[in-house]
């Protein structure tokens, strides 16, 4: 058993040429916000593919193998992002003394993808307790019917000629340029609260409506309770349908550059 376990790791993570380590690492960002079961399972996700691809056959020492290497992957992934901590300019903003501070660091900052996970996965060390709310609105013209969505999928691939299913698939296509989706992780210790938000068009407006609204391109918004608002205010805010919380924008890179 522990010499097939060994053949197999090394078939899994070394022998196909694909770095395990790194490639999760890539998309770490993503992956560590959600729990911890949710994380493992996206490992063992990326195994299986890596097996399939080495042609590995599936079996139970397999399922224990790579279940095991998951939650080893998994741990390791963790104490990466525990080890970097939140990065010293979001430090300096979230202790910003006055808005004219935290107004002007907030323009100046270029904000990563990682750099805004960790401070999501690493608040807590800081004192601070992450609250998170998602908001979605589509507008009434664009809501499909149980009827149009049946007609779609029971339509033959390229050959959509049904009158319901072109329906479906005009509002779809729709959806993805006038929908509202609103994403806002909002960081509190005692009195103080900061709150940055986006919707999908904030993060990838070029790529989703061949536009970007704001001059310096992808960014997320960030307001806090140097504004003189509470943050009960921002939650209601954001919930409405045209929602307008205020506060600066910050540049957003999805990637390290």
């Amino acid at each position: 058993m522990k010499k097939h376990q060994k053949i197999d790791e090394v078939s899994v993570s070394e022998k196909s040429g694909l770095n395990v380590f790194g490639n999760i690492k890539s998309g770490g960002a993503i992956f560590h916000v959600k729990g911890i079961d949710d994380g493992i399972e996206m490992h063992k996700a990326i195994l299986y593919q890596i097996a399939e691809f080495e042609k590995i056959p599936r079996s139970w020492e397999l399922d224990i193998l790579i279940h095991n290497m998951a939650r080893e992957l998994h741990k390791k992934h963790l104490a990466d992002i525990k080890s970097k901590g939140v990065s010293k300019k979001i430090l300096e903003l979230l202790k910003a003394p006055n808005k004219k501070t935290a107004q002007r660091l907030a323009r100046a900052m270029i904000l990563t993808h990682e750099e805004f996970a960790n401070l999501t996965f690493n608040c807590g060390d800081y004192g601070y307790k992450k609250e998170s709310k998602f908001f979605e609105y589509i507008p009434d013209h664009l809501k499909t019917t149980e009827v149009e969505k049946n007609a779609f999928f029971a339509s033959t691939t390229g050959k959509i000629q049904n009158e319901s299913a072109l329906k479906f698939l005009r509002k779809m296509s729709n959806t993805l340029k006038e929908r509202k989706n609103i994403c806002a992780h909002l960081f509190s210790k005692e009195n103080e609260w900061h709150c940055f938000y986006f919707t999908y068009h904030d993060l990838a407006g070029k790529r989703i409506i061949g536009e970007s609204h704001w001059k310096g391109g992808d960014h997320i918004h960030y307001i806090s309770s140097l504004w003189g608002k509470s943050k009960e205010y921002a939650w209601s805010a954001l919930s409405e349908k045209s929602y307008s919380v205020g506060g600066e924008h910050i540049k957003y890179l999805m990637d390290k550059r």
